[in-house]
């Protein structure tokens, strides 16, 4: 026994060794076994005790050194709460969430979508958090009602409801984390509420707050791609494109080096498996936006190797689609992003009805393009604006007569160009109105002049063409003929009148020809089609 205690106790048994051999030389040991009993007995009445320090009540649980429990206390206040307080700043958050999902639908019947749960938040909706993802659950179960109340509200009214619904989310978020300051996901809604009233308000200073709370995220958790992303598109709003690319870069960074924790296990951690694992439509977000910052950097040849490896990760046709149509419009005119973007400038002037602004900006822009297939649209572009709103018809024609010439000297690049079919139908209307402009001015030569242009071009109504020029060689019947049978030759192009003037008129020049036989056979079908039109009427 003796050996035993020397193992487990050496230390006491060394101090209280003297005493031990007192106490049994003088017969108390019975006396200090029982004080010590009831001591013990005392002391169990009250486990924890506290004590007061500078920075407040420290409690000291029993058996653990004073100075422990404050080093602790003072390192739990850095850490964490109370399981108690977590409950109740979650149930308080849980609270802002159903704001702010009543907001998003309301906001969605405003914009006039049907359905807010499929609304996807650009970059800021890829990373879903177990926990959030209930809450957004919850939060729609909870406010079906009164988004259907909803949608018999007016728009200012929506409106208004939406953008209030948002700043109680926001508040009450806030009021969450001054409970459990510690709670990611809530500073992640707190977020995206400041980026929801940047983005509704106009206002920049929500977008710098929700920067402020991001940046403290990415630096608590290195391995959240999405908050790089939510970063990015922050940056990107306040049109700090270098920082927007820094942290779209850095979320696919993160992404691929994350990649492998996702793997199922059981699974080998190989190449195969690993990229299996990735999620393509968070990387393909990751790189089109990388490829939206590069343009905006005016740097294309950047933007288009990220716009095509985006490509490869396309989760959709819709988003392949996408960024095709971006690949595209770097390409307009070989990489040229600010005339490209002129351009765009251009198409909304037009929109809005500002033609002469536009004339003139179309044509400023001709002496900046690079290539000659975007030289041919542009010019398309604005001859189409001074022949049918700005009384230029002279002008337009000239005009689209070089944008059409340009297919023999360029036939390579022309063979690529969808739009080169619009052009010539353009100028095939073009010539045929002013033909008919002529006509009524009697001024016939001019106006056979322009019908026997629109004949030379393959456009959509070019049997119209050969019809008046048929009309205008009545007096000579076999230029009569020859041009009826070339406007029936494209019969789909006439309507039903304009089948029974051609059918007419090629049966008056075969007769004054002597072919009445053959004159007999279009009569009897001018018969049977105007017969049909009785009919019909």
């Amino acid at each position: 026994m003796q050996n035993r205690k020397n193992i487990f106790y050496p230390i006491q048994y060394q101090q209280l060794g003297n005493y031990r051999i007192r106490l049994r030389q003088s017969g108390s040991i019975f006396l200090c076994l029982l004080a010590i009993f009831f001591c013990s007995c005392a002391g169990s009445s009250k486990k924890t005790r506290v004590i007061t320090t500078k920075e407040g009540k420290v409690e000291v649980p029993a058996g653990v050194d004073t100075s422990v429990a404050i080093a602790s206390n003072k390192m739990a206040r850095l850490m964490f709460v109370e399981y108690q307080v977590q409950v109740r700043a979650k149930r308080v958050a849980d609270s802002a969430i159903v704001r702010y999902e009543k907001s998003e639908r309301l906001w969605q019947i405003l914009e006039g979508k049907l359905d807010s749960a499929a609304t996807i938040d650009s970059v800021a909706a890829i990373e879903k958090f177990n926990e959030a993802g209930r809450s957004l659950r919850q939060a729609r179960d909870l406010d079906n009602r009164a988004a259907a109340a909803a949608s018999s509200l007016d728009a200012a009214t929506l409106r208004q409801e939406s953008l209030a619904a948002l700043e109680k989310a926001r508040s009450i978020f806030e009021v969450s984390l001054q409970f459990n300051p510690f709670d990611n996901n809530t500073k992640l809604w707190l977020a995206r509420t400041y980026q929801a009233l940047a983005k509704r308000f106009l206002d920049d200073q929500n977008y710098i707050k929700a920067i402020g709370i991001l940046e403290h995220l990415t630096r608590l958790q290195r391995d959240q791609h999405a908050f790089y992303a939510r970063l990015g598109d922050c940056y990107f709003a306040l049109k700090k494109y270098p920082t927007a690319l820094l942290n779209f870069r850095k979320a696919e960074e993160v992404l691929n080096a994350t990649t492998v924790f996702n793997v199922p296990s059981g699974r080998e951690l190989n190449a195969a498996n690993v990229a299996a694992a990735i999620d393509s439509n968070a990387r393909f977000l990751y790189l089109y936006y990388q490829g939206e910052s590069y343009i905006k950097l005016l740097e294309a040849d950047s933007a288009l190797a990220a716009l095509n490896r985006a490509k490869t990760f396309a989760p959709t046709p819709e988003s392949y689609a996408a960024a095709e149509t971006n690949v595209k419009w770097l390409n307009w005119d070989d990489g040229n992003i600010i005339a490209s973007e002129k351009r765009d400038s251009l198409l909304a002037r037009v929109d809005a009805a500002k033609y002469a602004d536009a004339a003139k900006g179309y044509r400023r822009l001709l002496s900046d393009l690079r290539t000659s297939r975007a030289r041919r649209e542009i010019g398309w572009r604005l001859a189409a604006l001074e022949f049918n709103f700005l009384q230029r018809e002279e002008d337009a024609l000239r005009t689209m007569l070089t944008v059409v010439q340009a297919r023999g000297r360029d036939s390579l690049a022309v063979v690529s160009d969808s739009l080169y079919q619009k052009y010539i139908d353009s100028f095939g209307a073009m010539c045929f109105n002013q033909g008919q402009k002529m006509l009524a001015a009697k001024k016939f030569t001019t106006a056979l002049t322009y019908f026997q242009q629109a004949a030379t071009l393959e456009w959509n109504y070019r049997a119209r063409s050969y019809l008046e020029l048929g009309k205008l060689a009545v007096n000579d019947p076999p230029r009569a003929e020859n041009f009826a049978k070339q406007a029936l030759k494209h019969l789909k192009q006439l309507e039903a009148r304009e089948e029974l003037a051609a059918l007419d008129l090629i049966t008056n020049a075969l007769k004054r020809q002597g072919k009445f036989d053959e004159a007999r056979q279009y009569f009897e079908r001018y018969r049977r089609l105007s017969q049909g039109q009785r009919a019909s009427n």
